[in-house]
């Protein structure tokens, strides 16, 4: 992919494809094959390695007497959360001393996913110039190849389904007792999307959606199409449900001014004192070459790239 027009016309395609279900968009500034489609948390160097086995939330016991001193265990579900489920909870009991917080544990969640925590959320996006902007945001100086994918989205949750009933039938070996009652429509699924509601600036501006992942350590890979009979006719016309475009690393300049040109810029998707100076800190090239005569042009500073040793994604 090597223009801005040339996006464009790719995301029509991909749209055209809809039938129902919609597509929804990510930005890395390296491709997957480096860079893998995983949650943060589920990378090796934070909770990947415990979370391939301990993802679900496990029973606790407890024992109760009666007057004749009969002890009887009682099963209390889902006591033991997981680890970073655990951390969230403690996040969240310090979270509410400096701001407010929302009232249900998904949005909690998603807010903190936003602000820096680590946790069972991936970034997408409803806009696929947002995706490019990321995509493009920095790493050509490394060499790095930036990836947009489109995913087919993924079965929608709701504010009221636990945390706990999603992929639960993927984590525990009895699979009765799993679906026992009225089991939850996401007792199987190892990838939700959930779309907040945009009770924060940032997840306004870049129109913010999650895929929420109930195997965190396990990277998310293309679903090639082979029962035409059954899949999604969206999927079928795409081949796979997840699609990438790939930007060489010598096109993010130029696909940069495009994008900016359109509004799409850190100061627009950050509506906040880090976005408007991350935005001033790309436009001191130019500020400086207006007034700074005298100064040879090729003392003048470059246009901000990453560093050779920040291997993060701009933050969301």
């Amino acid at each position: 992919m090597t223009s801005l027009s040339q996006f464009v016309d790719l995301m029509e395609q991909v749209r055209s494809w809809t039938s129902g279900r919609q597509w929804i968009f990510r930005g890395q500034i390296n491709v997957r094959k480096e860079w893998p489609l995983l949650p943060r948390i589920g990378r090796r160097n934070l909770l990947g390695s415990i979370l391939q086995k301990h993802f679900g939330w496990r029973d606790g016991e407890s024992q109760s007497s009666d007057g004749t001193g009969k002890i009887t265990p009682k099963v209390i579900p889902d006591f033991y959360a997981p680890p970073d489920i655990a951390g969230f909870q403690e996040w969240c009991d310090r979270a509410i001393a400096v701001q407010p917080l929302p009232e249900n544990h998904w949005e909690r969640l998603a807010l903190a996913q936003h602000y820096g925590l680590a946790t069972r959320l991936l970034d997408w996006t409803h806009n696929p110039l947002v995706g490019l902007f990321f995509a493009v945001a920095e790493g050509e100086e490394q060499g790095l190849y930036g990836g947009v994918y489109a995913l087919l989205s993924r079965n929608e949750v709701t504010n009221d389904v636990p945390f706990a009933d999603c992929g639960r039938a993927l984590s525990t070996d009895d699979l009765q007792k799993a679906l026992s009652g009225a089991p939850s429509p996401f007792a199987f699924s190892k990838v939700i999307t959930y779309v907040p509601r945009p009770f924060d600036r940032r997840m306004l501006q870049q129109a913010a959606v999650f895929t929420y992942h109930v195997e965190p350590a396990v990277a998310l890979e293309p679903t090639a199409v082979s029962d035409r009979s059954t899949a999604d006719p969206a999927a079928i016309a795409a081949g796979v449900d997840l699609i990438e475009f790939i930007v060489a690393p010598e096109y993010k300049p130029e696909l940069r001014k495009g994008l900016a040109t359109l509004g799409v810029r850190y100061d627009t998707l950050f509506p906040d004192l880090d976005g408007l100076s991350r935005q001033f800190n790309y436009g001191f090239i130019t500020k400086l070459t207006i007034r700074s005569r005298g100064i040879p042009s090729d003392e003048l500073p470059q246009e901000p790239r990453a560093s050779a040793d920040d291997e993060t994604q701009p933050k969301r």
